[in-house]
């Protein structure tokens, strides 16, 4: 019985210290792939610095914040901005709303190389137009991005470069995980005032929801 037992424990130790060694080395790799990754595509001082930047319309000052989650090659994020909601929105509360755009292109396989494009474009101050031309020729392919540059009279080489450097994947990829953390797996979805709206919401619900952050803050 003694000898059994032993033999059992001597067992029990081996696949004890073989777990640990496995976990040991799928967190070792993945620091590994994680320190690959930032230094590919320069994650930290990009996308704090976009993160901080902000893609918005509207005053920083405005008491609400509608944080759009969208996909350039999402059908259902086109047929929403050709709605033209969130314009009018803009156009009803010029001082007291702000329109922020997120990425999150889950939709398809070419989607984050789109978005990384309208990063590209956003180098040359042109994010914006970019963004409104994207969803007008939806959908598109990233190899025709550089004639989508041209067409808006950006300097087409570098932004070939840009896109072809793969500069803000990195970013692509946190504004996306910053979807998953709101619960977000579908676009366009909204947050407004930090609470996430699931949908694409109609003008009145917008409304309503705006109205109601404004009369409270007075």
């Amino acid at each position: 019985m003694t000898k059994r037992s032993s033999k059992r424990k001597s067992g029990s130790t081996s696949r004890s210290w073989l777990g640990v060694l496995i976990a040991l080395i799928v967190v070792a790799s993945a620091l590994f792939g994680w320190q690959w990754w930032t230094q590919r595509s320069g994650t930290p001082a990009v996308s704090a610095a976009r993160i901080a930047e902000q893609h918005g319309r509207g005053p920083v000052t405005a008491k609400v914040t509608v944080v759009e989650y969208g996909d350039f090659d999402c059908p259902t994020c086109k047929a929403y901005f050709n709605t033209g909601i969130l314009q009018r929105l803009l156009k009803a509360y010029p001082n007291q709303v702000r329109l922020v755009f997120r990425h999150l292109p889950i939709i398809t396989p070419v989607s984050p190389k789109l978005a990384e494009a309208s990063e590209c474009a956003a180098d040359q101050g042109a994010f914006w137009p970019f963004h409104d031309l994207l969803y007008e020729m939806s959908p598109t392919q990233p190899a025709q991005m550089p004639n989508l540059a041209q067409q808006l009279g950006l300097d087409v080489p570098a932004f070939t470069s840009c896109l072809d450097s793969d500069r803000y994947a990195g970013l692509v990829q946190a504004e996306t995980q910053e979807g998953f953390q709101h619960g977000f797996h579908a676009t366009p979805a909204f947050v407004v005032n930090g609470e996430p709206l699931v949908g694409p919401p109609s003008y009145n619900q917008l409304q309503q929801r705006i109205d109601t952050i404004l009369q409270s803050s007075q």
